[in-house]
């Protein structure tokens, strides 16, 4: 076996050796070290130490928590899946805590399991099928053993969060962008409206406890990731969570993380816990978790902008912002009921052909054909996702050069006949005093996410379900 070269890069004014740090913490040599291209939020690095696999896990910059969405400290987060799997749930086995003022800052190394996390290549294969079919019974029962697991058994400082206070949290990420969104306005509007009370028996709350978090192989599940963000909680937020459109990559109808239907899951979870579920709640949770990864873009955006993390991946993140407005729309008008006409196609804008000097259209179009030409063949590992992001970029870009004068103009229009400003808008609908079910003002609200889709993720299932539902059919 090769000895990998050292992975040496430069945060701030430090020079951070990753493999001599592990070297020396796991006394052995350390091969085959590289970047993975999965987590928005966390630095994942796989590599062997010796004989053996593992995973590196380490927040941007070597901080001490995850910074994009408040996670808690990775020691403890280490703590808490030894405590998780010593009460019987299915987590990997922590080898290594390194403290804040390590060489590599706050990071923990965990046994690498067998099995695939990302849902794009799970769903693709044919061998996984019936595993799939019966999973969602087999994570309830997970969910379900979390939610068992004795307080008296988790670290001290794990938090406590429940539903007021996030909604307080992701309102104060939503307050840093600097833009109001009348469909985010319209959610927290309804979140304070019909927030619960506080739950009568706290317990762990995995907090992203979904497909892409989780290792599946032939024989089921293998491991549950991603703890960075768990408190003590009510249990329906997870529950709730796993159903979020942002989810289920695609398989949209199949509300439980792409895999599953709803009843027969939650049957599973009150089977395996002894707990009923209670509707209410259970209904506030799935928007409330539905909102959540609108704020999780929005504080990673903020990341970017105040240099935490200075990623291409983060800047792109705020772009999906708009796919939780559609989400979000989506539901609460289901939660209400609402019945509204359909509306007539979107007419996408016609450009003139070019002329003069190089347009703006036409040099985004140049780079992003050097980069589908030249860099994305040629570039590797991390680089090789980085350059579809920036492809993805150079596209919306050129979609809102092609579009979002044309659409900014019509949501203008709107609002004149609505005789509303966009700050009244705003303002009316976060305390209540417009109505959003009068059919104008919902038509007007319809128009504007998919306006905005149309330019950000035109592929995105929301889209297409919000295409179905209210477009009229040639």
């Amino acid at each position: 076996m090769q000895r990998a070269s050292s992975i040496i890069f430069i945060e701030g004014e430090t020079i951070i050796d990753l493999t001599q740090a592990l070297s020396s913490a796991l006394s052995a040599p350390i091969t085959n070290l590289h970047r993975l291209t999965a987590g928005a939020s966390m630095e994942s690095w796989a590599f062997e130490a010796g004989e053996d696999p593992l995973i590196l896990r380490r927040a941007p910059g070597g901080a001490q928590t995850n910074t994009g969405i408040s996670g808690i400290p990775l020691e403890t987060e280490a703590t808490l899946i030894e405590a998780a799997r010593a009460n019987g749930v299915t987590a990997p086995q922590v080898r290594h805590v390194f403290a804040t003022n390590s060489p590599i800052g706050a990071a923990y190394v965990m046994t690498r399991l067998p099995g695939d996390a990302l849902p794009q290549r799970l769903f693709k294969q044919p061998s996984l099928a019936a595993i799939l079919d019966q999973l969602p019974n087999r994570l309830a029962r997970e969910l379900a053993a979390i939610h068992a697991i004795p307080l008296a058994a988790l670290p001290d400082n794990v938090p406590t969060a429940g539903a007021a206070e996030l909604i307080e949290s992701y309102h104060a990420a939503y307050a840093t962008i600097g833009e109001r969104r009348p469909v985010y306005d319209l959610a927290f509007h309804w979140l304070r409206q019909n927030c619960p009370e506080p739950f009568a028996s706290n317990c762990l709350v995995h907090g992203d406890f979904r497909m892409g978090n989780l290792l599946i192989d032939e024989t089921g599940l293998t491991a549950v990731l991603d703890w960075e963000i768990a408190h003590l909680g009510d249990p329906h937020q997870d529950l709730a969570y796993i159903c979020a459109p942002s989810w289920r990559f695609g398989r949209r109808d199949k509300i439980v993380g792409g895999i599953g239907d709803i009843e027969p899951f939650l049957g599973a979870y009150e089977a395996a816990s002894g707990h009923k579920i209670d509707p209410d709640r259970f209904r506030f949770w799935r928007v409330l978790t539905t909102l959540f990864w609108g704020s999780a873009c929005m504080t990673m955006l903020g990341d970017w902008r105040d240099g935490t993390e200075r990623t291409i991946e983060r800047a792109a993140i705020g772009r999906r912002i708009s796919e939780v407005e559609i989400d979000l729309l989506l539901l609460l008008s289901d939660i209400e009921d609402i019945e509204a006409k359909p509306l007539p196609p979107i007419t996408i804008p016609s450009r003139d052909e070019p002329s003069g000097q190089t347009s703006l259209a036409e040099m985004i179009t140049a780079v992003a054909e050097w980069n589908d030409t030249e860099v994305t063949p040629n570039a590797k590992g991390r680089d090789r996702f980085q350059s579809r992001i920036a492809a993805n970029l150079l596209a919306q870009l050129s979609r809102e050069a092609r579009m979002g004068r044309d659409f900014a103009f019509a949501r203008r229009d709107r609002l004149k006949t609505l005789r509303l400003m966009p700050d009244a808008l705003s303002h009316g609908l976060t305390d209540g005093s417009l109505d959003w079910h009068e059919p104008a003002l919902f038509d007007h609200l319809r128009l504007s996410v998919m306006e905005r889709l149309l330019i950000d993720q035109p592929n995105y299932h929301g889209l297409v379900e919000a295409q179905q539902r209210w477009i009229i059919r040639d």
